[in-house]
């Protein structure tokens, strides 16, 4: 206790005891850590912070609070996870998209929220449908028969996208044809004339390509031409001819097609001899022969090759042979002019000139007639059905006589005839009548030698001296 001594307002002490009991404030203080709110006196606290409150206590006195407050908030986790058919998340498999959640504890015990924004990216399986033709080329691989191919791809995100090729190949038709046709053949729109291998595409019911190929042969339809000259009535294809006149006849070749026939026919049967012949020689007279022939092919007239040159010129050279021809009537015989190198009488081909002929009979008809160009051969038949025998002929035919000597001999016979005129044309034939040995002479008497014939009775006759009758030899 004390006591003080006061003065009021007299002026006189006034004493006042004071007993006196001091009562001390009270203070307190907290550290508390929390989840997301705590409340403290009254309040209630979502942040950290140092917090104080005052009260009183029983004596009246300040009683101060202190808080120090730490506030663990709930942890929120979010993952955005893009994952390939499914993905494991805190010991669970996902394998669909969505937003998955999890809570955990803080190691204070508070909730942590886990968030998985989750995106599957499931294997993508896709078809593909193809029709190609004879191949089809897919991701890097070349396929040519049908069937089903898979690959396995990776998308933008890793993962395995099957692809799955329905594959149908449809292949490219060839074909060969090989025909042969008559002229020409239509094939594909397109007309061909010669032979050959020709290629054509076309599109089959499928769009692919289809090659053709024709190999053709092409046969030609033949035109033959002939010129005939007969005696009389002429056999041709089976028919019976009996006029001059131009004849066609088709038949077919062996290869099927036409063969055209052209008869170009002179029917000479009333023929009057002699005959004359007007021969112009061109320049290569040494290639010209002619003859005149029975119908026994016994030779009657022969003459050529004439005088000249291998190259050409010489003493006969562009000269013109005049010949009287003497047969006999009631006979077919045949004349035939020849050149030795094929080119006939045309020897401007030579830069020459060509030659002609005429033969002619008694009354001034044309047997044969042309000029240049005949080839090997140029050949006319005639018949001679009335004759005039020469002066000479008729004056001494009582005379006329023929000789051989030695007769029978070995090798060589020496023939003479006596009041003749040549040429004559000589034949001589066996008992059977085949010719061993022909030939031709102008002058009275000659050899007959190089005979290949074995010994026996043998016949010779002077074709052109029909009243000569043949005459026996024998050859030892």
């Amino acid at each position: 206790s004390a006591t003080y001594t006061l003065q009021n307002i007299s002026g006189c002490d006034s004493i006042v005891t004071l007993d006196l009991t001091i009562n001390s404030n009270s203070s307190s203080l907290e550290n508390i850590t929390t989840c997301n709110l705590y409340s403290w006196n009254g309040n209630t606290y979502s942040q950290s912070g140092t917090y104080y409150d005052s009260s009183l206590t029983a004596s009246g006195c300040d009683s101060i609070s202190m808080l120090i407050l730490t506030i663990d908030s709930v942890i929120i986790t979010s993952q955005n996870i893009s994952a390939c058919n499914s993905y494991l998340w805190n010991g669970t498999s996902y394998t669909q998209s969505g937003t998955y959640y999890d809570s955990l504890q803080t190691v204070i015990g508070c909730d942590s929220i886990l968030v998985l924004n989750l995106i599957i990216d499931s294997a993508v399986v896709n078809q593909v449908n193809a029709t190609a033709c004879d191949s089809y080329s897919w991701n890097n691989n070349t396929y040519s028969t049908n069937g089903i191919y898979n690959d396995t791809l990776q998308n933008s995100n890793g993962c395995d996208s099957i692809v799955t090729l329905n594959l149908t190949i449809n292949n490219s038709f060839s074909s060969v044809d090989t025909l042969s046709s008559c002229g020409n053949y239509s094939w594909n729109g397109t007309t061909f004339s010669t032979s050959g291998t020709y290629l054509d595409t076309l599109q089959s019911t499928s769009g692919c390509d289809s090659i053709a190929s024709l190999q053709l042969t092409i046969l030609e339809s033949y035109i033959i031409e002939d010129s005939v000259s007969a005696c009389g009535s002429y056999l041709w294809n089976g028919v019976l001819i009996n006029s001059s006149g131009i004849y066609t006849d088709t038949l077919q070749s062996i290869t099927g097609c036409d063969s055209v026939n052209i008869l170009y026919l002179d029917v000479n049967d009333n023929t009057a001899a002699p005959l004359t012949l007007e021969l112009l020689l061109d320049d290569y007279c040494l290639e010209t022969f002619w003859t005149v022939k029975d119908s026994q092919d016994s030779i009657w007239y022969s003459e050529g090759p004439y005088d000249c040159n291998p190259i050409g010129g010489g003493n006969q050279a562009n000269t013109t042979i005049i010949k009287d021809i003497y047969l006999d009537e009631n006979e077919c015989y045949t004349f035939e002019l020849n050149d030795i190198y094929g080119d006939g009488l045309s020897a401007s081909l030579w830069n020459g000139t060509d030659g002609n002929w005429t033969l002619e009979d008694l009354n001034g008809n044309v047997v044969s007639q042309g000029q240049g160009d005949f080839g090997f051969i140029t050949a006319n038949s005639f018949y001679v059905s009335q004759s005039t025998p020469s002066f000479i002929s008729e004056e001494n035919s009582s005379q006329l006589e023929v000789l051989v000597y030695p007769n029978p001999f070995s090798k060589t016979a020496t023939v003479r005839i006596i009041n003749g005129k040549g040429p004559y044309l000589v034949e001589l034939f066996d008992m059977r009548g085949k010719v061993v040995k022909s030939l031709s002479s102008n002058q009275e008497e000659f050899l007959i030698d190089g005979i290949n014939a074995s010994s026996g009775i043998y016949w010779l006759k002077i074709k052109n001296q029909s009243n000569l009758k043949p005459l026996k030899l024998v050859i030892e």
